[in-house]
């Protein structure tokens, strides 16, 4: 009796880790490492381009299934503005859906990214799976075709500046 409740548990807890590794596979996850400039005025990708249309361009993502795309805040963090100051990771905000350029003002999206990337209707932006100061992961569903620009932005916490860097992500819509 008691063999067969330890044999229940052990297969129980072998079923929730089949399980979870099997969503772990389906939902691949695509690193952005970041670092703040010389001169402290804006992000900078050190991640090499995957778009398919623009490869070069760092910190283009493309998306193929469903992803989770991590933005990390690597090298330096203490902020010159002020004593004690560190940059730190604050959000990142969708905008420019299809635009071949990178949007004036952010946000004018729709349905299919608000869903996509759990963003916020009216800012869009994006609703954080995961984050700290040095690291923000947000899941892209990629449900539809269509590319759109991000922002992240890092603040100076203990000063007042803020820096950003907009690159884009092309889903390619094979995710659910």
């Amino acid at each position: 009796m008691i063999k067969k409740a330890r044999m229940t548990k052990l297969i129980q807890l072998l079923a929730i880790l089949v399980v979870t590794g099997l969503y772990s596979v389906a939902e691949a996850q695509i690193v952005v490492k970041l670092e703040v400039s010389s001169n402290e005025d804006r992000l900078v990708i050190t991640t090499l381009g995957a778009c398919a249309r623009s490869p070069v361009n760092p910190g283009c993502v493309r998306a193929s299934g469903r992803v989770q795309i991590n933005f990390n805040l690597v090298g330096r963090a203490r902020c010159s503005e002020a004593s004690g100051a560190k940059w730190e990771l604050d959000y990142v905000q969708l905008g420019g859906k299809d635009s071949p350029a990178k949007p004036a003002v952010w946000g004018g999206n729709d349905a299919d990214v608000e869903n996509d990337f759990d963003a916020a209707g009216g800012t869009w932006i994006v609703n954080p799976v995961n984050n700290s100061a040095r690291h923000i992961l947000i899941r892209d569903n990629n449900a539809t075709k269509y590319d759109i620009w991000y922002k992240v932005v890092a603040n100076c916490v203990g000063g007042n500046s803020s820096i950003e860097t907009d690159p884009r992500v092309e889903n390619d819509g094979t995710g659910y």
